[in-house]
This record gives C-alpha cells, structure tokens and sequence, in this order.
C-alpha cells in the first residue's frame, strides 16, 4: 500500500517540477512579456483616441462661444447706436459670459492636445520597447 502513495509522491512532485519548469521557460516569459506589451500599446492607442476627440469636441465648443461673444459684442453695438442701454448691457454680460466660456473650454482643449501629446510619445516608446523586446525572442 505504501509503494503506490510513494510512486504517486513521486509523480506528483516530477509534475509540480515540470510546471515550475513551464513558467520559468524565457521562451513563455518573453511570450507573455510581448502580448502584455501590446495590450498595453491598445489600450494607450484608445486612451490617445479619445483624447483627441474631446479634444476636438472642446475646441469646436471653444469656437462657438467665441463666436457668441462676437455676434453679442454687435448687437450690444447695435442697441448703444439705438440708445438701448439696458439691452447694449445685456449683450455686453452676455459677450464676457461666452468669453469665460470660450477661455474654460480654450484650457481643457490645450489640457487634452497635451495629454494626447505626451500619450503619442508614450506610444511611440512602448512601440520600440516592444520591438527590441521581439527582436530578442528571435
């Protein structure tokens, strides 16, 4: 009874060794090395896609209420060439309210473009580690 329980150790233990053996294996570290490597590349590549978008979405915001500044700057100086003080404020209020505006939106869009840049070059870094990592495997 005891030589079965002995041969079952032993058979045990030369798996266990075996297993061991497979993850130590540079081959498989280096496998696992290069796809953790790319997945990382992916998911900054999406991170850099997003930001570029709001980016662009902030940008496209900032324009509007530029614009809106404008066209309320000219109605203000519209109602003053009227005499309508009251609606020339109005519009003035108006104008500083869509330049604020502008201004927030101007700094997350110049936030985002430099997210984006600073991702691009992270990018680029991990694309070369990752092709001397695979030029290593061969």
């Amino acid at each position: 009874m005891f030589g079965w329980i002995r041969r079952l150790k032993n058979i045990l233990a030369s798996k266990a060794e075996e297993f061991i053996d497979r993850f130590e294996d540079p081959k498989i570290a280096l496998n696992q090395l290069l796809t953790d490597m790319q997945g990382d590349i992916q998911s900054s590549k999406v991170a850099l896609g997003t930001s570029q978008v709001e980016a662009k979405r902030a940008r496209n915001s900032q324009k509007s209420f530029e614009l809106d500044a404008a066209k309320y700057r000219s109605s203000a100086e519209k109602y003053m060439k009227e005499g309508d003080v009251e609606h020339a404020k109005l519009m003035l209020r108006r104008a500083v309210e869509a330049d604020n505006t502008a201004s927030s939106f101007k700094n997350a869009a110049d936030k985002l473009e430099f997210d984006a840049s600073n991702l691009r070059e992270s990018i680029r870094s991990k694309e070369n580690k990752y092709k001397q990592a695979k030029n290593t495997k061969h």
